[in-house]
């Protein structure tokens, strides 16, 4: 969840490698609601919260032994 104080929260999904060991977390945005067309306003070094991840993590495992 990406989150902008007076303009609330969306549900964004991170687009980068979570292993990165840069420590750099990217997310691709389309920005159609008000959240995300705040934060199209954003510019480097401007705050944002990030809570999460959610969610259950895909069984790679399983599914590499399912092929």
């Amino acid at each position: 969840m990406l989150y902008l104080p007076s303009y609330g929260e969306a549900a964004i999904s991170i687009s980068t490698d979570p292993a990165d060991p840069n420590g750099v977390v990217g997310h691709t945005i389309r920005f159609v609601g008000n959240v995300t067309k705040a934060i199209s306003h954003l510019k480097v070094g401007d705050m944002i919260g990030l809570r999460g991840p959610f969610g259950t993590a895909w069984p790679m495992e399983e599914i590499e032994a399912a092929m």
